[in-house]
């Protein structure tokens, strides 16, 4: 199975449907096992194999396939079902404060402007540092699964990560300061 997910890191659209093929029935009953919602399972199971396809090439080498899908997939739909247990939350609360149109395009512009800062430090970061800061940050592996899936020691993904950490905090103060002084 390392062969198919070392094709699909190549564009492999033939090894991709099959570990779509070999892991959705697993993904589905463990799915179900913790959520019990027929629908949520399927859609946290299909945004996970678009995310994988969506970033095959930034794709760590794994060796054990069905633990990293199953850590994966139990983070997404735990997300996901703290996402729809906060919105049920928003929607009963009878404090629902409604944002005025200028508002949103303000509160809008200003997460784009903070996206591209992260993506343009990110730019300033080796790919190993990257990588882990992908891992631990966007995909929520913890600092153990990263040792383990990119066979490193725990000390150097904490070292990584740190040192990772402390380059992106001094190019997002270089940025926004630079951009602070554009806007006067």
């Amino acid at each position: 199975m390392k062969e198919v997910w070392d094709s699909i890191r190549q564009g492999d659209k033939r090894a991709f449907l099959t570990l779509y093929e070999t892991y959705y029935q697993d993904l589905y009953a463990y799915g179900f096992k913790i959520s019990g919602q027929k629908d949520l399972v399927k859609d946290c199971i299909q945004q996970l194999f678009l995310e994988i396809w969506d970033n095959r090439k930034n794709l760590s080498e794994v060796n054990f396939i069905k633990s990293y899908l199953l850590k994966y997939f139990k983070r997404k739909l735990f997300r996901e079902m703290e996402s729809d247990s906060k919105q049920s939350d928003l929607i009963d609360s009878p404090l629902l404060i409604e944002l005025s149109y200028e508002e949103l395009l303000i509160r809008n512009q200003r997460s784009e402007d903070l996206r591209f800062k992260i993506h343009e430090a990110l730019e300033h970061l080796t790919n190993k540092q990257k990588q882990v800061i992908r891992m631990r940050f966007f995909e929520g592996l913890d600092y153990d699964e990263i040792a383990e899936i990119t066979s490193s020691s725990n000390r150097t993904v904490y070292n990584q990560v740190y040192e990772a950490l402390k380059l992106l905090k001094k190019y997002i103060s270089i940025i926004a300061l630079c951009w602070l002084y554009s806007c006067i």
